[in-house]
C-alpha cells in the first residue's frame, strides 16, 4: 500500500530539513531538536516517522539508493558490454537527480559506509542478468569458476562506474556529464588504453 500524501509531504519536509542542517552544520552532530526547529514540526510528528537521527539518515540514504536503482534496474552485464554508453547514461541520470544530496551525504555522513552502500548498489544492478544464473544446489566446477569470474568482472565494472561518478560528484571542477559518460563508456568497452589513446593523454 502506498503512503498517504500527507505522510509523504511530512517526510519530505523532515528530510529537507535534514539536508539543510547537513549543509549548515557539516560534521557537527545533528539532533532531533535541530530537525524540529528547522522543519517547524512537533516532536511527536518526527517520532511518528523516524526512531532517531540514525534511522532518518538510513531512510534518506535508502530513498536515494532506490531512486538510482530504478535507473539501473534494466542494465545487465550483457547490456553494458554490448552498448555501454546507453547503460552508463541511464546510470548517471539517476545520480544527476541527486547530485547535491549525494555530495552532502558523502561529505558529512559516515563516508566509508555510504560509499560501500553505493558500490553495492552498482554491483546489484549489474547482477540483474538472469541469463547467467547457475544452479545453486549442485554447481559444477566450471559453473562455479564462471560465477566467480563474473563476480570479479562485475566488481571491476561497478568500481569503474562508481569511482568515476564519485569524483564527479565531489569535485568542484568536474567534467561535464557527456565527457563523464563517454570516458566511462570507453573504459568499459576498450579499457584504459582506449581512453588514453582517444583523448591523447600521453
Amino acid at each position: 500500500m502506498s503512503e498517504r500524501r500527507d505522510v509523504i509531504r511530512t517526510k519530505q519536509l523532515i528530510e529537507h530539513a535534514y539536508y539543510e542542517l547537513l549543509f549548515k552544520k557539516g560534521d557537527e552532530k545533528i539532533t532531533v531538536q535541530n530537525i524540529l526547529d528547522e522543519a517547524n514540526i512537533s516532536r511527536g510528528t518526527f517520532y511518528a516517522h523516524y526512531r532517531d537521527i540514525p534511522d532518518l539518515t538510513e531512510q534518506v540514504e535508502k530513498g536515494i539508493i532506490l531512486s538510482i536503482k530504478d535507473c539501473l534496474s534494466h542494465a545487465t552485464l550483457n547490456d553494458i558490454l554490448e552498448n555501454p554508453k546507453e547503460q552508463v547514461s541511464a546510470m548517471i541520470s539517476g545520480i544527476i537527480t541527486h547530485k547535491e544530496e549525494l555530495r552532502v551525504l558523502l561529505t558529512n555522513v559516515d563516508k566509508p559506509q555510504s560509499i560501500q552502500k553505493m558500490k553495492n548498489l552498482f554491483m546489484l544492478a549489474i547482477d540483474a542478468d538472469s541469463d547467467y544464473a547457475i544452479s545453486k544446489d549442485h554447481p559444477s566446477n566450471k559453473e562455479a569458476l564462471a560465477a566467480s569470474q563474473r563476480l570479479i568482472v562485475k566488481g571491476c565494472m561497478a568500481g569503474v562506474i562508481f569511482d568515476a561518478c564519485y569524483y564527479w560528484i565531489m569535485s568542484d571542477d568536474a567534467a561535464d556529464v557527456e565527457l563523464l559518460t563517454d570516458t566511462i563508456s570507453d573504459f568499459l568497452s576498450g579499457g584504459l588504453q582506449k581512453v588514453v589513446t582517444k583523448n591523447h593523454l600521453l
